[in-house]
């Protein structure tokens, strides 16, 4: 007459009524720890994206106490969209999280765009990304990341100095066991966030409205 489930240990022969209901996952996405990896904007002090067919757009911090990101390769006459379109792009890998996983091996990456992202101790971080369309007509689109990590020596003034415990060879270790060998399809917004070029973030003139 008691609620309750039963359970067996793997292994073992016996099952016991517990005292509670254990609600567990229907497939097998949810037995999977969705976080990816959690880059703090704050820590970011460079950005590089690197599009497939040769466009590169970069943002860098001259001091890491700098509030505002420069925009590098500014074209002559042309004015950045906002502080905010440039700024965003430091956040793109903070609170990335998973939709669904598969070993690094099942796609060609060879035309990925590349996502470069540097912190103020000198981890880097390497996404590759892909847009994969559907495989039917009107299905939607998936979009896939693999991620590396490691290290770089900055330009930025005082990089090195952080002031704190940070240990970036440590980091850059516990990241590459955690994602190495895999990639994880990914929320279309992160990919979005990820994937721009150097007018998304400049003002329209009239001759590129039209």
């Amino acid at each position: 007459g008691r609620d309750g489930q039963y359970v067996r240990l793997r292994g073992q022969a016996a099952s016991v009524l517990i005292d509670r209901e254990l609600t567990l996952p229907a497939d097998t996405a949810g037995w999977l720890d969705s976080d990816i990896v959690d880059l703090p904007t704050e820590r970011v002090v460079e950005v590089e994206i690197r599009h497939a067919d040769g466009e590169q757009l970069k943002i860098r911090k001259q001091a890491v106490d700098d509030e505002n990101f420069n925009l590098e390769g500014l074209p002559e006459g042309r004015e950045i969209r906002s502080a905010y379109s440039v700024n965003s792009l430091a956040n793109a890998l903070s609170g990335l999280t998973l939709e669904a996983v598969e070993p690094v091996q099942n796609r060609d990456w060879s035309e990925a765009l590349e996502f470069r992202a540097l912190t103020i101790d000198g981890l880097q971080l390497m996404a590759r990304l892909l847009e994969v369309p559907g495989a039917n007509e009107g299905n939607d689109a998936e979009y896939w990341i693999h991620l590396e990590a490691g290290l770089f020596t900055t330009g930025v003034e005082s990089a090195v100095e952080t002031g704190g415990d940070s240990d970036p060879a440590a980091a850059a270790e516990e990241i590459n066991q955690r994602v190495g060998g895999w990639s994880y399809r990914i929320p279309k917004y992160k990919f979005d966030a990820m994937n721009k070029r150097m007018e998304d973030v400049l003002l329209q003139t009239d001759s590129s409205a039209e």
